[in-house]
């Protein structure tokens, strides 16, 4: 008999994490080719930007709620976030994809998560990343039966 209190993923959410990952994957390849064309690369993440827009909507009226991004420090916070989250760092690898190539691309960008621990560890903004990475390091992994 089936244990109901384990969530196991529908059809669709399966066919969604394999759509993100072809997107997210097919994106590095497409920057090489949008890097070598005559398009300044602020103008394709311009494009990139209008493009998602309609999805983020979508998704806002899927899930019946909006973000208050009319209050002033709500703006602020989106506008940070999409400076420095997502329109800089589109920019600069749409400007070395030609260069660098598409793999080498996706495996610096791969590593962000791990810059990110490492400059929280250095600069000391997470009280227990110690704590943490001590019991990862330390504890045995649990066997899978």
């Amino acid at each position: 008999m089936p244990n109901p209190t384990v969530w196991r993923p529908d059809f669709r959410a399966l066919v969604g994490l394999v759509m993100l990952g072809i997107t997210w994957g097919a994106f590095f390849s497409l920057s090489r080719f949008a890097g070598e064309t005559r398009i300044t690369p602020m103008v394709l993440v311009a494009y990139i930007i209008m493009a998602e827009l309609p999805f983020f909507y979508l998704i806002c009226w899927r899930r019946g709620r909006f973000p208050r991004i009319w209050r002033p420090a709500s703006m602020i916070f989106y506008l940070m976030a999409v400076t420095f989250g997502y329109f800089i760092p589109a920019v600069l690898e749409l400007q070395a994809a030609p260069i660098i190539g598409a793999g080498l691309l996706t495996i610096f960008v791969s590593m962000t998560p791990l810059v990110t621990v490492m400059l929280a560890f250095v600069m000391r903004t997470e009280e227990k990343i110690i704590a943490n990475l001590s019991v990862f390091w330390w504890e045995p992994l649990p066997s899978c039966h």
